[in-house]
């Protein structure tokens, strides 16, 4: 390597320039390819979902989950017949999946119920539900697909 002249440190240089210029290049894309599908996945998200009535499920734990984008943020609520109030929810959207922090308000407190992290499925026209963790499994369904729902739709 002591030995090279001129011509082969530009050589190597050109060479480590067009490396560069590839991988810059390549990171930009995959930048704009996962603000595109967090874009779509947000607006196919914010809807009212639900899995009763999926006649392929077993499942006895009905939710009904209703996201609304306000101002940038999707937030809003979870029902299910194992729980006597509505629960609250926040969404962060990722390019694969999007994680639910689903809360309860008691008094001035915010208490953590669950997480569930749901993926879209089919023609965007469903939601694979999982809980993560143990926490809510007593009032949410451990796993479950959801369908997209009337409730709360405004004619």
């Amino acid at each position: 390597m002591t030995d090279w002249g001129v011509r082969e440190w530009l050589e190597a240089l050109a060479y480590l320039v067009a490396i560069l210029g590839g991988i810059a290049a390549a990171f930009m894309y995959f930048q704009g390819a996962r603000k595109d599908a967090i874009s779509v996945a947000r607006k196919e998200i914010a809807r009212a979902w639900t899995n009763e009535g999926d006649i392929t499920s077993t499942e006895t734990r009905f939710i009904t989950l209703e996201l609304k984008d306000k101002s940038g943020d999707l937030i809003g609520s979870l029902s299910t017949n194992a729980y006597d109030r509505p629960l609250e929810v926040y969404a962060d959207v990722g390019w694969f999946s999007t994680r639910l922090d689903i809360s309860e308000l008691r008094g001035r407190n915010v208490v953590s119920v669950a997480t569930a992290k749901v993926t879209l499925t089919g023609n965007n026209n469903r939601l694979e539900w999982r809980l993560t963790g143990s926490q809510g499994t007593e009032i949410l369904p451990k796993q479950t697909v959801l369908w997209p729902s009337e409730v709360g739709v405004s004619h």
